[in-house]
């Protein structure tokens, strides 16, 4: 009786040792499971700082070395504008720049293709580097209320190529700014010939129009062109770069040749001062 009450004991004994060793071990497990999903959080925060980080640097590598995103925080004397910003601070530079001489058609506070051709005309105008971006320079430039000056007197066209601009003269001043983009001075080839692209200066005059829409050139498309020397003409194209890009002629922007055309800026007869 007492070797089976002593069984009895041990047996119990051993049953609750082994009841401990597992509450232990489902311890030990839950303890390891909380532990590792501790670590996948971790995991998961790392991988999502190592995402945001690229995500700003992506976005600090798409502008220009030294400017700051204009959408940041800041006074609108440093802030930094360009194509596709809009809001009455882009309306008030717009209004400036029509006020400088620096035609973009509509004042309208929408930062568009007009805008970036009339800063990239005051930035060549100025000396300042061609980006298109209304930054610090340019307001100071705007501020300044100069423009160019004519090479002449009366009332004319001036093509300058020098600083890739053009010059609407009245009475002998510059009333208007226009970006342009001429003769890039490369080679091509025309006909199993090869040419040089040149824009030759001299004083000309208009000898031939083209009034309405596009019109095919032997070397391109030109809109509502003013040919003033043989093939040489302003005309309206859907790309003025802010460097020589031309065959010969001078690019405007199609709404800038809509309004030389509207103004009579340029007619049969008048002059044009390549220079």
């Amino acid at each position: 009786m007492r070797r089976r009450r002593f069984v009895q004991s041990g047996l119990v004994t051993a049953a609750g040792a082994l009841v401990s060793a597992m509450e232990g071990a489902q311890d030990a497990f839950a303890r390891g499971k909380a532990l590792t999903g501790a670590d996948e959080e971790a995991e998961r925060a790392a991988e999502t700082d190592k995402a945001e980080e690229a995500a700003r640097r992506a976005a600090a590598e798409e502008q220009p070395e030294g400017t700051e995103n204009p959408d940041a925080e800041g006074s609108a004397g440093t802030a930094l504008y360009r194509i596709g910003d809009r809001g009455q601070q882009v309306q008030a530079l717009q209004q400036q720049l029509a006020a400088g001489g620096y035609w973009l058609g509509t004042t309208d506070g929408g930062f568009g293709h007009l805008t970036q051709q009339a800063v990239f005309a005051l930035q060549k105008a100025h000396g300042l580097s061609r980006d298109g971006v209304i930054g610090p320079n340019v307001r100071a430039a705007l501020a300044s209320g100069s423009r160019p000056s004519p090479a002449d007197g009366g009332d004319h066209v001036e093509v300058h190529l020098a600083s890739q601009i053009i010059l609407i003269v009245r009475g002998g001043s510059t009333t208007t700014v226009l970006n342009t983009s001429t003769a890039n001075g490369e080679q091509y080839v025309f006909k199993g010939r090869t040419y040089t692209a040149v824009t030759r200066p001299g004083d000309f005059s208009v000898w031939l129009q083209h009034p309405s829409g596009w019109k095919g050139g032997e070397l391109g498309q030109m809109w509502r062109p003013m040919f003033y020397s043989g093939n040489y003409a302003v005309h309206g194209s859907r790309s003025i770069p802010p460097v020589p890009a031309s065959h010969g002629c001078a690019r405007v922007s199609v709404a800038a040749m809509d309004m030389i055309w509207a103004e009579s800026v340029m007619t049969m007869g008048s002059r044009v001062l390549v220079l």
